[in-house]
């Protein structure tokens, strides 16, 4: 909530730390929950949740540089 100001002003700093955050803590994090799962052959804590993060983290990749573009 303390960075929605910012975020509604269409701050330009905040789409390139929103670009690498989606990145890693959405995709890369996902993708680790579910290949570790299907390494291992079970399920690994946080798999049931994967999908809404890659979704997640997809859809702020996605939006940020929809609003660069605009820009």
């Amino acid at each position: 909530f303390a960075l929605a100001p910012l975020a509604f002003r269409d701050n330009r700093a905040l789409r390139l730390i929103a670009l690498p955050l989606g990145l890693v803590v959405g995709v890369f994090n996902a993708f680790g929950h579910i290949g570790g799962s299907l390494y291992l052959g079970r399920l690994m804590p946080g798999t049931l949740s994967a999908p809404l993060l890659l979704a997640a983290g997809l859809w702020l990749i996605f939006e940020a540089r929809r609003t660069a573009t605009q820009s």
